[in-house]
């Protein structure tokens, strides 16, 4: 599995709907992104099955137990149309521990796993199913006992286990008449949805279809039984189901994903003619910026960063620009999920595919767009460098010495910096970059149409961080 960089995601974008009971039976996301959770750590805990020691591994805040070790304590897995269903046998199968998962990429697993009736998320490794430990209460008694979790038999006072829970039914699997009731816990990617409770009187072998809220953007999690013949259950154990962080972070982390492809890094390869030292002929590089036609930085695969001669590389064409456009809220859940600060309330982001130049200043807290400009960043010959900067200083104008005159420049990275289009040495008229805004034009700098450098030169302060991507 690609391995896939994990940050701390500390906002995520917020939903907003109107949920309404329907009939149907469940539509709505059944499925789970396949992204990166975190990394498997040793707990340090056990599950203790009939005084054999079954390790826990622990996932961000979460403990989880392998499959493989449920299956040596006698739990037997059934595949239908994907899912997993995990089922107590009493046949035990051999002790043998022999994993080591730490360190590990820990992923969402696409489909879920139920624990007898408790329909759970789980994670997957490169070679294991991870189960949340909190849902093996589906399947056994689980208790703390001396920094451990102790497993032992169900005593079913009710008739729970006579009901079959799936994606889309419950059915009454006894040979007598039962009063069922039960809920259903759905996600909207900022909080749960728990449907009215619903309360059923079965036939034996009957089966009814599972409701789910009217809205868009909702996650199937899990239903729970509440009661059944009058018996009632624990509802307050939603069987680790119930864990906003957990889903807050999932969330996050599949609103990033999807941003990243919506905003991707824009990269100038090139290829080298000759070998100097690690860079050998042929091999292929990034193109970081180049110095006055005297050499480039280039970065190898490992983002190393070289100085070369300027002839010694062969650069890729332009690759042109996106035409679709982000949305406000794309722009500023893109910022906070990047962790990008800034020691002034403005920050500035030039999306180099796209030739934008972003605006966003911080009110309470949070990152909001004020503005967008088209602009001109360097051709690949001559590229803007990537990076985090900050805004150093300010010029009112720039290039008299050189036949023309750059009006409200501010300075960023050495001689970077945004400033408008060029204008002749009096400033008046227009030589040249007008009608080339929102396309790779210049030598490196960021170049914007009059108006709207003389914005950024008014309200930007020094200080401000400046993104290029």
């Amino acid at each position: 599995m690609k391995r896939v960089k994990s940050i701390s995601l500390t906002v995520i974008f917020i939903l907003s709907s109107v949920f309404l009971l329907g009939s149907k039976p469940i539509s709505c996301q059944r499925r789970y992104e396949t992204v990166l959770i975190g990394v498997v750590e040793e707990a340090e805990r056990y599950l203790i099955i009939e005084q054999h020691l079954y390790p826990i591994v622990k996932v961000r805040h979460d403990d989880y137990i392998p499959l493989s070790y449920l299956q040596q304590a006698g739990i037997s897995i059934k595949e239908i149309e994907g899912i997993t269903y995990l089922q107590e046998t009493k046949e035990r199968g051999t002790y043998k521990l022999a994993l080591n998962l730490k360190d590990a990429l820990a992923y969402m697993n696409d489909t879920p796993v139920y624990c007898g009736n408790i329909r759970s998320y789980a994670l997957k490794t490169r070679e294991e199913l991870l189960i949340p430990v909190a849902a093996l209460k589906g399947l056994w008694m689980i208790k703390p006992h001396e920094g451990a979790y102790e497993a032992s038999k169900k005593i079913n006072l009710s008739d729970d286990n006579l009901i079959e829970m799936t994606e889309t039914t419950i059915k009454n699997s006894s040979n007598h008449v039962m009063r069922i009731s039960w809920v259903s816990l759905f996600w909207n990617g900022k909080a749960f949805i728990e449907l009215p409770k619903r309360e059923v009187l079965f036939e034996p072998g009957e089966s009814r279809l599972l409701e789910e809220p009217n809205g868009k953007g909702l996650t199937y999690v899990t239903t729970l039984l509440t009661c059944v013949n009058e018996e009632l259950l624990d509802i307050a154990d939603t069987f680790g189901q119930k864990d906003t962080s957990f889903f807050m972070h999932y969330t996050a982390v599949v609103r990033s994903e999807a941003l990243n492809q919506l905003f991707p890094r824009y990269t100038i390869r090139a290829m080298m003619k000759y070998t100097i030292g690690s860079l050998e002929a042929k091999s292929r590089i990034e193109l970081w910026r180049a110095e006055k036609r005297n050499y480039f930085v280039v970065k190898d695969k490992k983002g190393k960063k070289f100085q070369v001669p300027y002839n010694s590389i062969h650069i890729d064409g332009d690759w042109g620009t996106l035409s679709s456009k982000p949305s406000a809220a794309d722009i500023e859940d893109f910022v906070t999920l990047n962790q990008l600060e800034s020691k002034t309330s403005y920050l500035l982001w030039t999306d180099i595919y796209r030739q934008r130049t972003h605006v966003l200043k911080k009110q309470e807290g949070i990152w909001h767009l004020e503005k967008t400009f088209v602009c001109s960043t360097g051709k690949n010959i001559n590229p803007t460098p990537q990076g985090l900067y900050e805004v150093q200083y300010t010029i009112p104008f720039i290039g008299m010495d050189k036949g023309y005159r750059c009006k409200n420049a501010l300075v960023f990275y050495r001689d970077y910096m945004f400033h408008s289009i060029l204008f002749d040495k009096t400033g008046k008229y227009i030589k040249s970059g007008q009608y080339e805004l929102g396309q790779k034009a210049s030598h490196g700098c960021i170049r914007l149409s009059e108006e709207d450098s003389a914005w950024l030169y008014q309200h930007i302060p020094v200080g401000s961080t400046v993104w290029i991507r």
